[in-house]
């Protein structure tokens, strides 16, 4: 509830109506080992992006939401 009223006070107001991004988000992933079998994919229906791939035995899986810019 404490995020909601500072975007609330902060970020929303007559000129605009709409969430703003409050900052973009760098992730660095550290494995040790090469990577293989990487793979990109967005689906258009769900609007979800999805990463794959695989260091040693282990594959990693990330989704996020995507929404357009409009």
């Amino acid at each position: 509830m404490e995020a909601q009223k500072i975007i609330e006070e902060k970020m929303l107001g007559p000129w605009n109506e709409s969430y703003q991004p409050m900052a973009d988000l760098h992730i660095t992933f550290e494995h040790e080992g090469g990577i293989a079998d990487y793979r990109q994919e967005l689906d258009l229906d769900t609007a979800v992006a999805r990463v794959e791939y695989r260091v040693r035995d282990v594959i990693y899986t990330r989704e996020a939401f995507i929404s357009a810019v409009d």
